[in-house]
């Protein structure tokens, strides 16, 4: 699913998935399903609405930070659109260079994540 939702949207061409690795911190893992839990109940939505499988592209010296203390503002330095943690919808995006910075074997990273997104726009 990982990698058919990744190539669904990128030039299969121009990208090769070298490994997918499940990582979840089952702290944090509870804590989204209580924030998901009582997003929903506050919103009156369903998971179906407000939970979406999204893409974050970022360089391999804050790798281990995201995987460790999760997403937090201040690791992001392209923050066009004000304070945040950007995602996309479609792994095109966060697979460019500029988010997901090649390391010193052109590697690229990106993570694959259940976003509780509220109201939100194309952008």
């Amino acid at each position: 699913q990982i990698h058919a939702g990744f190539f669904s949207t990128v030039d299969a061409n121009k990208f090769e998935i070298v490994s997918i690795e499940s990582v979840q911190c089952q702290h944090r893992w509870r804590m989204y399903l209580n924030n998901q839990h009582n997003y929903l109940l506050s919103e009156n939505k369903t998971e179906s609405q407000s939970v979406k499988q999204l893409y974050h592209g970022l360089s391999a010296d804050n790798l281990d930070a995201v995987i460790h203390q999760g997403f937090l503002r201040q690791y992001g330095k392209r923050m066009r659109y004000g304070d945040g943690v950007y995602f996309a919808r479609d792994a095109q995006f966060s697979a460019k260079a500029i988010f997901a910075v090649p390391d010193a074997e052109d590697h690229r990273y990106v993570i694959v994540a259940r976003v509780i997104v509220g109201d939100y726009t194309l952008g």
